[in-house]
């Protein structure tokens, strides 16, 4: 069950949707994927959407904090929960959409990739796939890497399963 695979591509070109998309058919998932807060057609921050039902806000362009990506204050105790409830839950597969800039101010997140990444836990992550943090190259250089691009995305949902052994899926 060593299944270590991460996803990587252009902003906007459909990492999250191909987690989505993938996350009904895996038995006990655990994990997140980030989802834009947007108004007017603005978009003004992200919310993470975890396995167990949580919708908490990440970042936003209201949120007065240190840590800021771009316009965006990041909420690093939000994280922090999320790091904790997913050590709690344990699940058979750990689904990580995504990890980036934003996700990496939390220490408790960042420990808890490293310690994914040197562990037997099976996981599937998504990347950007211009990121300079040690932490970002090592998970590409140990990790089957899926790129998605315009022309691949309505194919990889199936190709990213048939990476996944039968017994982390619901169905075979």
């Amino acid at each position: 069950m060593y299944v270590k695979v991460l996803i990587t591509g252009r902003p906007g070109v459909g990492k999250t949707t191909l987690v989505k998309r993938i996350l009904d058919d895996l038995l006990d998932p655990v994990g997140f994927y980030t989802e834009e807060i947007r108004k007017g057609g603005k978009r003004l921050g992200f919310m993470l959407k975890t396995t167990w039902g949580d919708s908490l806000i990440l970042a936003h362009v209201d949120l007065k904090t240190p840590f800021k990506v771009s316009k965006y204050g990041v909420d690093v105790k939000v994280m922090d929960s999320v790091v904790r409830r997913m050590e709690e839950e344990k699940g058979s597969i750990v689904v990580l959409d995504e990890v980036g800039k934003m996700e990496l101010f939390s220490k408790a997140f960042r420990v808890f990739v490293e310690n994914l990444l040197v562990s037997d836990r099976p996981f599937v992550v998504t990347a950007p796939l211009k990121s300079k943090d040690p932490l970002i190259l090592k998970l590409k250089a140990t990790s089957q890497v899926v790129y998605v691009t315009e022309k691949n995305r309505d194919e990889l949902p199936e190709k990213l399963l048939s990476l996944i052994p039968p017994s982390l899926k619901k169905r075979p």
